[in-house]
């Protein structure tokens, strides 16, 4: 096998990919594959491109080839899905430890007729507009908002047992999709119609052609951090879930004993075969995905331990409860893959959500309605609340965002700018006069000002504006900015127009010095404090004006429930080190969470000894309400022993009266005689 050197950020693996001739030395015996048949057929598509026939495919379905592949003799399980906590247990029982790589995914894309004035699918409008029970409640597009044209709806839809089918049928409640949909066997056909028919959306296959095409609208999907067009990036950056993964589980030990299989897994997680991945209809995966896949087979002698078994802390087999978690939408994402990965096995573990900003998590969290809130400023004063209702709280640090600012390199003016002018440029309100740099003031020329953003509404533009004005709340950024979620292209575009302004994340930016943009200059913020660069020193530090740090509050009462522990240890697992980066969060250990799960152990420790102290306390004083009550029903019975005594006497003294008037009445006999 070539030697492979392992470089920082993967890049130099990459580059050694790109130029190496791949001629596999082939075995004698080929390595047995077994799993999904769609993979299976993309696996050995890549393998007859690059000349490796060193497999025999065998189609068993995902769960059938996972579990013959955790026997440990199978070289690779091929599967639709991500493996299960239960899978994982079972091969961690047998010793059959595995390497993960994203080879593929089908995004889905919803193109619409140009005219059509909606922008983005939340969740509710998916439900709304495709599930079965719609066929007969909304079918003129007034039916769904007054803001509407009277148009008839027209869906089209691919055939149910299509791949495109069964993704949207996924996301959508009840079985199946709306059914007056217009069933379509061609993709450039279905466009023709779309293109056509006012009012018409179709569920097609995302394509970089259908990406440049500027004849339709290609909507955005909001999948709970904000709506995002669908591309891989986004998918990356996990803010678009329209999707479906294609996954590789591949033997580590046969990985170790076989270079030549090494050698062509290494090929199938880099970015070498995207081009055959696109050829065959799905999407590569993003460079984050990429770095992750390729990371364990960087040093295959580094065994991958299931999430259980990271550290001393183990998530038991079997999880159940409800965990309420409330607050910013900042970390959601994040919270909401770590659930996913253990509700997926947990039936009977309910982990439910509540965004609404940090001031309503904050208040959930002190009336005990929630065991976590998510914060993305400073603690505030509610805090108080909490103090004063008994409950105390710990803070978890996630890291920060941050939204950065490129200029063009010959605009020595944006070299830095404050706040205040930021909000002045971006901010909607102040567009219609504000198309000019020398708006700013005296010192800025006359000299046309061009921006280039994301979109209307996204996250980087609230922490573009975030600082705006003192009464928290942030303004709608400018409609009248190019917008194009590739910063690449931003980047581009900025170098070549004078007075041209962008703003992204710091990853994209990294993005763009890794393609060696020239003509590009990264702006400075001046918060107050004098111009501060953005760097991961000054947004993990709070330097940086523009960063948005974020942080988990916990109950320390809830800590206590393993239910609760398991999440947060699921979130801050060393597997997990990739999609904070990926939500563009930098934080200050550089994405080493070991030192985060060495604090949250002892964090649970004590906990579960303050949970077990006042039970006990809650148990001596049920101890002693008892005894007081033992006390007050003895003290009851000598009342009552008092009282009947009492009672005896007055019947002697009854009795001796009645006797002595007996003795009055004989002496009165007597006398008489």
């Amino acid at each position: 096998m070539r030697p492979i050197i392992k470089c920082a950020a993967l890049l130099c693996l990459l580059a050694l990919l790109s130029n190496m001739t791949f001629s596999f030395a082939q075995d004698a015996e080929p390595l047995p594959v077994v799993g999904s048949g769609i993979v299976n057929s993309l696996l050995e598509t890549l393998a007859d491109a690059w000349e490796y026939d060193a497999l025999s495919l065998t189609v068993t379905g995902t769960a059938a080839g996972i579990d013959q592949f955790c026997s440990g003799d199978i070289a690779i399980a091929t599967a639709f899905r991500p493996i299960t906590a239960a899978e994982e247990a079972i091969c961690g029982a047998s010793e059959t430890a595995y390497v993960e790589v994203l080879l593929a995914q089908r995004i889905i894309a919803f193109a619409a007729h140009p005219e059509l004035p909606l922008q983005c699918l939340t969740q509710s409008a998916l439900d709304d507009l495709y599930k079965p029970s719609a066929t007969n409640a909304l079918n003129n597009w007034t039916d769904y908002g007054e803001d509407f044209d009277d148009l008839p709806m027209t869906f089209l839809l691919p055939a149910a047992d299509q791949l495109e089918y069964l993704i949207l049928d996924s996301l959508v409640v009840g079985d199946g999709l709306r059914r007056n949909a217009i069933t379509y066997a061609d993709s450039t056909a279905a466009l023709d119609q779309i293109r056509e028919t006012p009012g018409a959306i179709a569920l097609l296959p995302l394509s970089a052609e259908l990406r440049d095409d500027e004849t339709i609208l290609l909507l955005d999907v909001d999948s709970g951090s904000g709506c995002s067009a669908p591309s891989p990036e986004s998918i990356d950056a996990q803010e678009y879930n329209a999707v479906q993964s294609l996954y590789l589980y591949v033997n580590q030990a046969q990985l170790e004993q076989n270079s030549a299989f090494l050698e062509f897994a290494q090929l199938l997680a880099s970015t070498i075969v995207a081009a055959d991945i696109a050829a065959s209809g799905f999407t590569p995966p993003g460079p984050n995905t990429v770095a992750r896949n390729l990371d364990p087979l960087l040093d295959i002698e580094r065994e991958q331990p299931p999430e259980s078994s990271d550290g001393e802390f183990a998530i038991p087999a079997t999880l159940s409860g409800q965990i309420e978690i409330s607050g910013s939408a900042s970390a959601h994402s994040l919270l909401d893959r770590a659930a996913s990965q253990l509700t997926r096995d947990n039936d009977e573990l309910s982990i439910n959500f509540t965004i609404r900003g940090a001031d309503d998590g904050i208040r959930r969290l002190c009336s005990s309605e929630a065991g976590i809130a998510i914060l993305n400023s400073p603690a505030p004063s509610q805090l108080d609340d909490c103090a004063d209702s008994g409950i105390s709280t710990l803070p978890i640090a996630i890291g920060s965002q941050a939204a950065v600012l490129l200029a063009n390199a010959a605009d020595e003016y944006a070299a830095c700018l404050t706040t205040a002018q930021i909000h002045t440029l971006w901010s909607a309100e102040s567009a219609s006069e504000t198309s000019s740099w020398s708006a700013l003031g005296e010192s800025f020329p006359d000299q046309a000002l061009t921006l280039f953003g994301l979109s209307e509404v996204d996250r980087y533009a609230d922490m573009l504006l975030q600082s705006a004005g003192d009464d928290g709340i942030i303004p709608p950024i400018r409609r009248d900015t190019e917008t194009d979620r590739d910063p690449l292209y931003r980047a581009a575009a900025v170098a070549n127009v004078s007075g041209a302004l962008t703003y992204m994340s710091w990853a994209d930016y990294q993005s763009v010095l890794d393609r060696e943009q020239a003509n590009i200059q990264l702006v400075s913020v001046d918060g107050g404090s004098g111009c501060t660069a953005p760097s991961p020193d000054s947004i993990s530090g709070g330097t940086y004006p523009l960063a948005r740090p974020t942080s988990l509050l916990i109950s320390e009462s809830a800590l206590a429930e393993i239910s609760l522990q398991s999440l947060l240890w699921t979130l801050f697992s060393q597997q997990n080190a990739f999609a904070f980066a990926s939500n563009g969060f930098i934080r200050a250990d550089e994405g080493d969470l070991t030192a985060v799960r060495s604090e949250l152990e002892i964090q649970f420790s004590r906990a579960q000894a303050e949970a077990a102290e006042a039970a006990d306390d809650a148990g001596d004083d049920a101890s002693d309400d008892a005894d007081d009550a033992d006390d007050a029903d003895d003290a009851a019975d000598d009342d009552a022993d008092d009282a009947g005594d009492d009672a005896e006497a007055a019947d002697d003294a009854a009795e001796a009266a009645a006797d002595d008037a007996d003795d009055a009445g004989d002496d009165e006999s007597a006398a008489s005689e």
